[in-house]
């Protein structure tokens, strides 16, 4: 599936430079519902799911994804105010998981406690449904998920997911407001550039939308 992926410049072009995507934790995305998926009553329930983030967040990390790249609010949000880059590839459907947009929590029962102590394949379905799950004003974002182990983090405490044929490049698109040349691109793909396309963006002329610029000297 092609799915996309939002970054800064910096961070964009060093991504694309050395072949690889930072892991997001998941003890500091910018939702703090995060992995808080289910209504909770009393207090050690909550500290019951406290627990279950905390030890999640210990074993591994995101890529966040949208199912495409003409969102202006995504630009705005993630690539620093269109300024950055979207990052298209090419990832094998069952690495990814769709992001569930629900109105209300997820329900409780007592019995999920135990089910997770004894960690159980129902304890496995409630942790798919835990990490996949946000609130329904977060669904402009049609987002994909691609979970990964937390390994060989670097000295700042970093890890990545290299590009491979599990997280293929196959797109990068310039933000309409970007400075990127078509020369930094080129350098930063070295020998993979005739494998990349690349795109330069610009706001839609009839609709809340961010489309291809088809002018070719409109990008130097």
């Amino acid at each position: 599936m092609r799915v996309y992926h939002f970054i800064n410049r910096k961070f964009g072009l060093q991504a694309i430079r050395l072949r690889r995507l930072k892991l997001s934790r998941l003890d500091r995305l910018n939702d703090p519902f995060e992995l808080l998926g289910y209504a909770t009553k009393t207090p050690a329930e909550r500290a019951a799911w406290s627990n279950v983030k905390s030890g999640l967040a210990k074993f591994g990390g995101i890529l966040c994804f949208s199912a495409n790249w003409h969102n202006p609010v995504q630009w705005s949000h993630y690539a620093d105010r269109h300024a950055g880059l979207c990052l298209g590839f090419d990832v094998p459907d069952h690495l990814l998981e769709k992001v569930c947009y629900q109105r209300q929590r997820l329900a409780w029962d007592d019995s999920m406690l135990a089910a997770i102590d004894a960690e159980s394949d129902e304890a496995h379905e409630m942790m798919r449904a835990l990490v996949k799950t946000k609130f329904r004003h977060w669904q402009y974002e049609r987002e994909y998920r691609l979970f990964a182990k937390l390994k060989d983090p670097d000295k700042q405490g970093r890890c990545f997911v290299n590009f491979d044929s599990d997280l293929l490049l196959r797109e990068i698109i310039v933000g309409a407001e970007s400075a990127i040349t078509r020369a930094e691109i080129d350098k930063a793909l070295g020998k993979q550039r005739d494998r990349v396309s690349t795109t330069k963006a610009r706001l839609a002329f009839k609709t809340f939308s961010i489309v291809e610029q088809r002018l070719k000297n409109q990008w130097s």
